[in-house]
């Protein structure tokens, strides 16, 4: 017989334990969605890029001519990359680039001798066409971000309109409270308002008062660089700076988007582009009054690099707003030094200028609560040479060209807050890494072909300077990275055939070292630790030929990774011609080929891009004002009228 009381008991020990146990699944259960929602919280993004940048700050870089203290601020709470590089030295290919994880031979942006549009042109390697790509913040969208973008970004026009809206969220285009037009924050090289003039009636196309535009013609073909190759100082209030109406709208979408993820946990990726340090150096007087001009160092290799190829060089000229003088460089002759030094300081200026606005959104950052939850970015999109071998711009393939500076604050890597990192970094590794570091990274159900790697790794291990990467990538475990750059005869203003090499302050050339007669070329460089390589390749516009004579450059880089001074860093002589270095010219341009033409060949058709012009043409899309600039373009009917 059932003992009744016992029974009872025993059904009431099952309950109890029943009931201990939901009990316990329960509090497991709230555990783990409050740990799932702390981790969302540190998924946010600021995502700040700025035109032009080298990487020389103080704290980060161990320069004592710039002053950026907020800068130097961040890079004590983040992980610094000194060797990090971009993949086409001028803002549209490498901006088109690092937003699509795709290299320019894969984008087919290569700087006039394409297009200017991934939609447009780009292909993967995977045969997916650039109008299908997912770029780095449409993933973000894709992912239930909220995405709110400003600035320069994108290229402006490259894509059109920035992308927006399939890249970027809708939310505050119809807030009343932003001044961002149609959700997103337009962008100007100086203006403050897009459209009218600033303080003191000068019209939206002259930045600096003075004389305006040189009338004379320039030696060089017109290589001004336009009506924005110039430096002021203007002693008026700073919303009448473009950089500073950018910083007010990125605090406004701060603000916007911290509102969101406190409402409803959406976290956000905020990205702005900034104008300087790209010309018009026009920035406000107190920020030029921290420089003293005679006490301003000038670079100690203000000479083209000994033994260099003439190809590998771009001439690119000033011209002074206030009195209309323009000074004209050739390969052989350098800006005279009263006029570097002023040129250096208006560089400068900027940058301290753009210092004080990063300053200003970081702070918003901290004061909304969201510094510990959300990751930051800083880099710019290539590199800039100011003075060195001769050079004022950003054209080239040489090592101050394509460096850039880049430092990542990730608060869920304690880890990497501090520490200063020697691995070879790519900005084509962007968009793979900041997916990652945010936890939506690109799995195999991506199904398009990124070409960069993510460097989460060195988060993880800040004091590794390699970690493991497939064959296809090519970087050898991120050991090496890897640039281009094209050469026109027609637009270079240095032709390659009229100073062949250049040495001692001359051009030269002798039977050993022929340039043959090539119109076109594409600079295809590699990186590592140790030498910059890189290889002069006829090129057609989308296809180099690699059976043709080439021209080569090799340059010693066998510095500490601790090296400060941008004087070491520059390529000084180029030794490929030196005998002894033959085996490691051979050896560098096989993994040079391999890689552009085996490993990451190009995607563009075969016959160049004259048949997609032709292409357009017949469907009408041609727009001859656009595309007949690219040299590619130069066969259709429409270019010829």
């Amino acid at each position: 017989l059932i003992n009744l009381q016992d029974f009872s008991t025993a059904v009431k020990f099952n309950m109890a334990t029943l009931l201990l146990l939901l009990l316990s699944f329960l509090c497991l259960f709230l555990v783990f969605n409050l740990t799932n929602a702390e981790t969302k919280k540190s998924n946010n993004v600021l995502y700040l890029v700025a035109d032009d940048l080298r990487p020389e700050f103080g704290e980060a870089y161990g320069q004592t001519q710039v002053i950026t203290p907020n800068v130097d601020k961040l890079a004590k709470t983040s992980l610094v990359f000194t060797r990090a590089y971009c993949q086409q030295a001028v803002c549209g290919p490498s901006r088109n680039s690092f937003m699509t994880g795709r290299r320019p031979h894969h984008t087919n942006v290569l700087q006039g001798d394409t297009g200017d549009d991934f939609r447009l042109v780009g292909i993967d390697a995977k045969g997916v066409p650039g109008k299908n790509w997912t770029t780095m913040p449409g993933h973000f969208k894709m992912n239930g971000f909220l995405t709110l973008g400003g600035g320069k970004t994108f290229h402006p026009g490259s894509p059109k309109n920035f992308d927006y809206p399939r890249s970027w969220s809708t939310d505050m285009a119809n807030n009343s409270n932003t001044t961002a037009r149609e959700g997103y924050f337009g962008y100007s090289y100086f203006l403050s308002n897009f459209s009218k003039p600033f303080s003191g009636g000068l019209p939206t196309s002259h930045p600096c008062p003075g004389a305006g535009v040189p009338k004379e013609n320039s030696p060089n073909g017109g290589s001004l660089g336009g009506p924005i190759a110039v430096w002021c100082a203007l002693d008026i209030p700073d919303e009448h700076f473009y950089d500073n109406t950018l910083a007010n709208n990125t605090i406004e979408r701060l603000r916007y988007s911290a509102e969101v993820y406190n409402k409803t946990g959406r976290p956000f990726f905020v990205m702005s582009g900034f104008a300087r340090p790209h010309t018009p150096w026009r920035i406000p007087q107190r920020f030029w009054d921290l420089y003293d001009t005679d006490k301003i160092n000038l670079a100690t290799h203000k000479y083209p690099p000994q033994n260099m190829p003439g190809v590998a060089w771009q001439a690119h000229s000033f011209w002074n707003a206030t009195t209309g003088e323009v000074w004209n460089l050739t390969v052989t002759s350098p800006l005279e030094d009263d006029v570097a030094k002023l040129a250096r300081h208006g560089y400068y200026a900027s940058v301290s200028w753009l210092d004080s606005q990063i300053g200003r959104v970081l702070d918003e950052l901290e004061d909304l609560g969201m510094a510990d939850n959300t990751i930051v970015v800083l880099h710019g999109d290539h590199g800039w040479q100011l003075g060195e071998h001769n050079s004022w711009h950003k054209y080239t393939n040489f090592e101050l060209g394509t460096r850039v500076p880049l430092i990542i604050r990730s608060p869920q890597h304690p880890n990497s807050i501090g520490h200063v990192n020697g691995g070879m970094v790519e900005l084509v590794d962007m968009f793979p890494t900041i997916a990652d570091l945010a936890g939506i990274p690109l799995g195999d159900e991506f199904g398009e072909a990124v070409d960069g790697v993510s460097i989460k790794p060195f988060f993880l291990n800040p004091d590794t300077l390699s970690f493991p990467t497939s064959d296809e990538q090519g970087t050898r475990n991120k050991t090496v990275a890897f640039s281009q750059y094209p050469h026109s005869e027609k637009q270079a203003l240095c032709p390659a055939t009229e100073c062949p090499f250049y040495r001692n302050g001359q051009c030269y050339n002798q039977s050993s070292l022929m340039v043959p007669q090539v119109t076109q070329w594409m600079g295809f460089s590699v990186r590592d630790c140790e030498w910059r390589f890189t290889a002069w390749v006829p090129f057609n516009g989308t296809r180099a030929n690699w059976s043709n004579e080439i021209v080569y450059e090799l340059y010693n880089h066998s510095y500490a990774i601790t090296t400060t001074s941008m004087d070491v860093q520059d390529d000084v002589t180029n030794v490929a011609y030196i005998p002894k270095f033959k085996p490691l010219v051979d050896d560098y341009f096989n993994m040079v080929q391999n890689f552009y033409a085996v490993l990451q060949p190009p995607t563009a058709p075969p016959g160049g891009i004259h048949s997609t012009c032709a292409s357009w043409c017949a469907k009408g899309k041609f727009k001859p004002g656009q595309y007949c600039k690219f040299v590619a373009c130069a066969a259709c009917p429409a270019c010829n009228k």
